[in-house]
This record gives C-alpha cells, sequence and structure tokens, in this order.
C-alpha cells in the first residue's frame, strides 16, 4: 500500500506522533512518503523517510500570525492558530507540494496530524482513505475542529465534519485523555531499546538532571532570546545538572556553570537520563516525559500548553505553574527554581509518572491501532472521507 503522511508547519511535536505511526506502516512492508513544510521535511529525511518541502506562509503573515497565538486573548490566539494558521495559510502554502506528492506517489491512504488540513481536503475530494495522528488532547483537538471550521469548509464541503468522523489515533490512553472521536484508537509510543547516552556535558556531577525545553515553535517568537538568556541564568541556581535545548531559532544562547546548551538532542536520549523536565507544557514534550515516567514542571506559554500542564498536575506526575501567556521571563524564574526543588524532593511526584508510563505502555501497538481503525485484515476497510468504508487494503 502506498500511503501519504502529511505534516503542518506546527514543529516537530506535530511530526514526531506522525512519524511514528508512518514508522509501523514501513515496519509492515507499505511505502510511506512524507509531506512536511520547512525544517520538517528534513527531518523526515533523517529518519529514512522520502519527503517533499512544502512551502510555509509568507514571512510577514507567518510572523503575524504567532504572534497572535501568543497573545494575550485565548480566544483570538486560538482562532488565529487553528483557523487562521493551520486551516486557511498552511493549508493553502501546502497545497502546490501536495499535489506534486499525489502525482509522485500515488497514495492509496493518506495520514495526516490533526492541524494538516491540506490533505484531509484533497483525501476528500478524490474520495482516499484518511486517518489522523493526535498531537494533543483530545477534547482540545475537537474544540480546534470547531474553531477552524468556517475555513475548513473553503477547502471542502462538508470538511469539518469529516475530520470529526476520521479515526483518530492517539498515544495517550483514555484514563489521561477522554476522546470525544467516536472512532479513537489508541497505541504506545516507544522509546528506541538502548538510547545512546548523552555525553558527559558535567564532568564528575553526579547531581539529578534538568531538562528543559520550550519545544520548537515558541523559540521564534519575538523575545525568546530574552527568555533563554533568564531561564539559563535563573537554572543556574536550581542546584542540579541543566540541559537546555534551544530548537533549530538559531539563537545565540550561551551556557554558564551547571547548564549545558544545546540547539537539538533527542528527546528520548534526555529522558531516558532526565530526573525532571522544565517545559512550556507542548503536548509532544508532555506526551514524551510521561511515557518515560519523567515528571514535569510546567510554565504554559500557548496554545494548548496550560491545558496540558493541568492534566500533569492532575494526575500528580509534576507541577504546574499560574502564569501569563508569552515567553517565561525573569519572574517567573523563583517559582520554576521553587517547583523543580520541590519535583526533585517529594517522591511522590516520580511515582505519579512512573504510574502514568505503566498505563501508557500498555497500549497497543502503532500497528494494531492502525489495523483497528482501517479495518486492515477482516474486510471493514478503512474509513474514506465521505463517512463510507472502502474495501480492505
Amino acid at each position: 500500500m502506498r500511503v501519504l503522511a502529511a505534516c503542518s508547519l506546527g514543529g516537530l511535536g506535530h511530526l514526531r506522533p506522525l512519524l511514528e505511526v508512518a514508522d509501523a506502516l514501513r515496519d509492515a512492508g507499505h511505502e510511506v512518503g512524507v509531506l512536511a513544510p520547512g525544517r520538517l521535511a528534513e527531518a523526515a529525511r533523517a529518519r529514512g523517510y522520502e519527503a517533499l518541502e512544502g512551502d510555509e506562509p509568507p514571512a510577514e503573515l507567518l510572523e503575524a500570525l504567532r504572534a497572535r497565538v501568543a497573545g494575550p486573548d485565548p480566544r483570538d490566539a486560538a482562532l488565529a492558530g487553528n483557523r487562521d494558521l493551520f486551516a486557511r495559510a498552511g493549508a493553502r502554502a501546502l497545497e502546490p507540494a501536495l499535489e506534486e506528492s499525489v502525482a509522485r506517489w500515488r497514495p492509496e491512504l493518506v495520514v495526516r496530524e490533526t492541524c494538516e488540513f491540506a490533505s484531509a481536503a484533497l483525501a476528500r475530494r478524490r474520495g482516499l482513505p484518511v486517518a489522523q495522528v493526535a498531537i494533543g488532547l483530545a477534547r482540545v483537538e475537537w474544540a480546534s475542529v470547531r474553531l477552524a471550521a468556517p475555513a475548513l469548509e473553503e477547502l471542502a464541503p462538508g470538511l469539518a465534519d469529516a475530520c470529526r468522523a476520521t479515526p483518530y489515533l492517539s498515544g495517550l490512553p483514555e484514563s489521561i485523555d477522554p476522546s470525544p472521536f467516536a472512532r479513537t484508537h489508541r497505541y504506545r509510543r516507544l522509546a528506541p531499546p538502548e538510547p545512546e547516552p548523552l555525553p558527559d556535558w558535567w564532568p564528575g556531577d553526579e547531581r539529578p538532571l534538568c531538562y528543559v525545553t520550550v519545544g520548537s515553535v515558541a523559540p521564534r517568537l519575538e523575545g525568546a532570546a530574552a527568555m533563554w538568556g533568564a531561564l539559563v541564568a535563573g537554572l543556574e541556581e536550581v542546584g542540579c545538572r541543566v540541559l537546555a535545548t534551544t530548537g533549530d531559532a538559531d539563537l545565540a544562547v550561551r551556557a554558564t556553570g551547571s547548564v549545558h546548551v544545546e540547539p537539538f538532542v533527542e528527546q528520548d536520549r534526555v529522558l531516558a537520563e532526565a530526573d525532571v523536565v522544565v517545559c512550556h507544557g507542548g503536548a509532544g514534550t508532555v506526551a514524551g516525559a510521561l511515557a518515560h515516567g519523567v515528571p514535569l514542571v510546567v510554565a504554559p506559554i500557548l496554545a494548548d500548553n496550560a491545558a496540558n500542564g493541568r492534566l500533569v498536575a492532575s494526575h500528580g506526575a509534576g507541577v504546574a505553574l499560574e502564569r501569563p501567556r508569552g515567553p517565561i521571563g525573569a519572574g517567573d524564574l523563583p517559582a520554576i527554581r521553587d517547583a523543580v526543588t520541590r519535583v526533585l524532593g517529594e517522591p511522590g511526584f516520580r511515582a505519579a509518572a512512573r504510574g502514568l508510563a505503566r498505563t501508557i505502555a500498555a497500549a497497543p501497538s502503532a500497528a494494531a491501532a492502525l489495523e483497528a481503525a482501517l479495518g486492515l485484515g477482516d474486510g471493514s476497510g478503512p474509513a474514506r472521507p465521505d463517512g463510507a468504508v472502502g474495501g480492505p487494503l
């Protein structure tokens, strides 16, 4: 079977879950091509996929929309992200490369992450079967479809309802993340069995390891350099080893003392050794940390960060800070330092995170979830964008 896996411009937190499912398809012998904008296509190629690089919206428009997404008005931020950025500007920019990918690969199945709508519209127009891969909490993504609905109807009539009816693959179990999507299927997110150890960036230092990241989108916002300067200076006083990864935004962040700075380190390598994660609450970081049983300190910046932080705190797997939307500043550092000290000092946080990791690990494999979602092998066939069921693949 030939499969098109399509990703939006949201960053690595959007690409990683999609590639987990793509890996399962590839391991089962299917041909998978990846469509993604900008550097995400490079990341897919590094994973061994043939990938086409799609366009991003014009730089000025993208900058303006990202500023709204990080703005103080939650309602406008949600509309800017879901409707204007992903369903309008992002989808339209990706359309030319999408047409090229269809001509090149002639896909029989589309697998998309939930913020990528151009391929959903194309699948609906052409009658291709489609599945979607969650990047965040199901109730948040359900609400995202509602917010984006006017733009989705511009892409293809009936697309909003089709997105709600599309099989929905999630790496979070139902006990953590109840889903309003009727056709939800869970899978376990597997780390490499023996990730390569981290280099000895702190020779002779045996203190706990604190991993600090704000994902791949927040570092591109206005004020990101000042945010990282405050984080590095403030976390030097936390009393543990610190690894900070700044993403691909070409920020010049200088390490100080016990804080080591890298643009990028594979997440599974860090989480295999980390004792606590300090982050903005990005869905990919939270899901990865919980899958590894690592407690978190969440300082929300934008989008669904606060909801993800509340999830962590409600299950006792970390601390979620109450703060205004926008980049982290020096004023946030005392609360972050106190939270890190608390999480490292109270074993209950680690125990709760490990309990969630066991729940996540009990889910079916991605391959089994795909079989259930798409009806592979039972004659029912995959869901089509019009709600009908196709023949066996």
